[in-house]
């Protein structure tokens, strides 16, 4: 009996929310929740127009509909009613409970980087989500994070004046004067970070834990928070990586990924010194992997090997020994041998093993051949 009278309870607060809010509704937010034809794994958010709330999906990565929210902050922004005349600042109730939960990582063993409020810190924090279940103090950003939990800080963001010489950081904001930091982790995420000695946002590769605040998933974001290039550096985009010699990615062939979904991408081909187009799954794969050829060139082309000078000291990666790695795929790779000084070819077994790991002969001499080149 009292199953039932919640179920007409609910049905009854729905049927009175289609009523009250079916004319002033955007019509987005009526259509139905489209996974889509694809199989990537993407989280996602969707507005239940019968029961008037923002529900998690899993969307396949394209096609679908409009009704498609990358978080729950967005959907209810746009769908809920409540979200059109109060914001986090104004419901503060609602705002202290979800930011008070506690860090929920989930049963699940996915490894994806999400933010959430440390009451005991007073800020937001980096955690790994496990990608299922956990609870609502789980961003996709850390701006996301803040926006929710820290609502007056993005009116605390240091402006830095446009006329900053590039030798006086004194007005910089402290995130923006950190140290690049990779982190212990091994995953390979396209991130920002601005340098202080270039005086701009440069691009780096993440690590996918640890490291520090200055560290943007846009050059947007990054520009934003620590002002855009100044001084004497007039281009609108850094010529060279912040972290020199870190060209490894560059090298990397172009992979796929595991997921199932159509996206073009460019990768860094190390035959022809150029960057091509290939189809990436959605999911997975490494950092030879950028959105539009302008990032790739901008990140590999500066380390597109001279023509070989006389023989000097090697690469460290040059001298690591050939290290087939625990899997058991049959690749052919090169890998250079210190002891002969030539490229030689092996059998890798897929996964692991070190740098000293080309997909083709003119690869591995372009890096570690007779002469190598000097990137400083």
């Amino acid at each position: 009996m009292e199953f039932s009278l919640k179920f007409v309870n609910q049905v009854f607060v729905s049927a009175l929310f289609i009523v009250a809010n079916d004319n002033s509704i955007d019509p987005i937010c009526k259509l139905t929740k489209e996974v889509g034809p694809c199989r990537a794994s993407n989280k996602r958010w969707a507005f239940d127009y019968s029961k008037g709330i923002c529900e998690e999906f899993t969307y396949g990565g394209c096609r679908g509909n409009a009704n498609n929210f990358e978080t729950k902050e967005a959907c209810e922004q746009k769908c809920s009613p409540s979200s059109t005349h109060q914001t986090p600042a104004a419901n503060n109730e609602v705002l202290d409970n979800v930011c008070r939960l506690p860090q929920d990582t989930g049963p699940c063993r996915s490894s994806v980087k999400r933010w959430s409020y440390d009451v005991s810190k007073g800020s937001c924090v980096e955690f790994i989500y496990g990608g299922c279940r956990g609870n609502d103090n789980n961003f996709e950003t850390r701006e996301a994070c803040e926006k929710r939990c820290q609502p007056s800080s993005s009116s605390n963001l240091a402006e830095v004046p446009t006329t900053l010489d590039l030798h006086d950081n004194s007005n910089l904001d402290q995130v923006c004067s950190l140290p690049t930091v990779v982190g212990p982790c091994k995953a390979t995420y396209r991130r920002w970070v601005y340098n202080a000695l270039q005086g701009g946002c440069v691009e780096f590769i993440y690590g996918g834990c640890g490291g520090n605040a200055n560290n943007f998933e846009s050059r947007e974001a990054c520009e934003a928070r620590c002002g855009k290039n100044r001084g004497s550096v007039t281009a609108s985009e850094p010529k060279l990586p912040l972290i020199v010699g870190d060209n490894e990615v560059c090298f990397l062939p172009h992979e796929r990924g595991n997921c199932y979904g159509f996206f073009e991408r460019w990768g860094f081909d190390p035959k022809t010194l150029q960057c091509a187009m290939f189809i990436y799954g959605g999911c997975g794969g490494n950092g030879n992997n950028f959105e539009s050829k302008e990032a790739c060139e901008l990140r590999c082309i500066p380390f597109a090997p001279p023509p070989p000078k006389d023989a000097g000291a090697k690469d460290p990666i040059c001298l690591l020994p050939k290290d087939i790695g625990p899997c058991r795929a049959s690749q052919i790779r090169w890998t250079h041998d210190a002891a002969t000084n030539t490229c030689i070819e092996f059998t890798y077994g897929g996964c692991r093993g070190n740098q000293n790991n080309f997909e083709s002969k003119e690869a591995c001499e372009a890096k570690c051949g007779s002469g190598f080149p000097s990137f400083f």
